[in-house]
């Protein structure tokens, strides 16, 4: 790793013009998103009032986040268009390898 970059990966070139800032940038993102669900999954637990609202409650949120990977696919299969298939094949052929120098 180069500052938190990796440094070598297959996949497309994107992510090799990638700044320190911008990888950065988009780590803070996926940690704030983690954050965002722990946070809801608390509020969620503790405004039920029972243990049958506790499932109800996040059998939905199960939905939710289903219908996100139900849209990915769709969009590797070309429902949305020649320009989204390509982005996430694109997405979904990127690997990272780590590198071992330490």
């Amino acid at each position: 790793y180069f500052d938190g970059l990796p440094t070598r990966f297959k996949g497309d070139d994107e992510f090799q013009r990638m700044t320190k800032a911008q990888w950065n940038f988009s780590c803070a993102i996926r940690f704030f998103q983690g954050f965002l669900s722990v946070l809801s999954a608390f509020v969620l637990a503790v405004q039920s009032e029972t243990v049958f609202d506790v499932l109800l409650n996040f059998l939905g949120v199960k939905f939710v986040s289903d219908l996100d990977d139900l849209a990915f696919n769709l969009s590797q299969l070309g429902y949305f268009g020649d320009q989204c298939q390509r982005a996430s094949k694109c997405i979904s052929e990127v690997r990272f390898q780590q590198d071992n120098h330490n």
